[in-house]
């Protein structure tokens, strides 16, 4: 017996919901790098920790902490 069958035929599963929420965490990541970026031109030579807990302050955060900021500010490039 197949077991995908067994649910509801007219339901279709959709990646919409999925896919915009990786563009906007996508976003996200992309304004923490440039606000590094712009932290470190004003600022030569303080730690990431610092940057990151600069940008976790700031409205750009979204609430993250600092440790995640720091983690995804500077990119896979």
């Amino acid at each position: 017996m197949d077991a995908a069958t067994t649910g509801d035929s007219r339901y279709t599963p959709s990646n919409a919901r999925r896919e915009s929420r990786k563009l906007e965490t996508r976003g996200l990541h992309e304004h923490w790098r440039k606000e590094y970026q712009a932290l470190k031109k004003r600022r030569l030579g303080m730690s990431d920790v610092w940057y990151s807990e600069q940008i976790a302050k700031s409205k750009i955060a979204q609430g993250r902490s600092a440790e995640t900021i720091r983690k995804h500010m500077k990119g896979q490039k």
